[in-house]
């Protein structure tokens, strides 16, 4: 009889040594030890969809892949059939919205720029750009919007009986009483 090299090869039934399969890396994990007159078995690792991840700590040399939902809590997607961990929703820069909440989690997220006048935004986060304050009547515009800050509204100033108005409130001005 030969004698085959342990743990690297096996003996056939008809006597011959074969080397042992070696299960790929990363893509495959041990199903079946091998013996002295068996090969060992390999598994491919079960792929994650979209919309799910590897969980931590599975897919091992001698362990499948176990796969988790992404959570829309922890703002993680999904976007396809593989062997990857959930991955993150980025948050978006100060003067720019994302599209986080109308996504599902198997697509990733995107910032979009705010609309000048009309949305903001001035935080880093995951939110979309916030509507602009309008002034209301007797109010006036002390600062005007931009991007990255909402418009402040004050009071029009309402002159008493013994001042004289000098300056009438528009949208963009108090009222000057002296």
């Amino acid at each position: 009889p030969t004698s085959c090299i342990p743990r690297e090869q096996y003996t056939t039934s008809n006597g011959d040594c074969m080397y042992l399969t070696l299960c790929h890396i990363h893509t495959q994990y041990q199903l079946t030890a091998p013996t002295e007159t068996s090969d060992r078995v390999c598994k491919n690792w079960t792929k994650c969809g979209p919309g799910q991840g590897k969980k931590t700590g599975t897919g091992t040399n001698t362990t499948d892949v176990e796969c988790e939902t992404c959570r829309d809590d922890d703002k993680q997607y999904s976007n396809s059939w593989d062997f990857t961990e959930c991955k993150d929703h980025i948050p978006c820069d100060v003067g720019y919205g994302s599209n986080w909440e109308s996504t599902l989690n198997t697509t990733a997220s995107e910032c979009v720029p705010c609309v000048l006048g009309a949305t903001y935004s001035d935080v880093k986060d995951f939110r979309p750009c916030q509507v602009v304050a309008t002034c209301t009547s007797g109010q006036y515009e002390a600062t005007a919007p931009n991007t990255t800050s909402d418009r402040v509204c004050l009071p029009a100033s309402i002159c008493n009986t013994t001042q004289t108005k000098l300056l009438n409130h528009t949208n963009d001005t108090a009222t000057l009483c002296v």
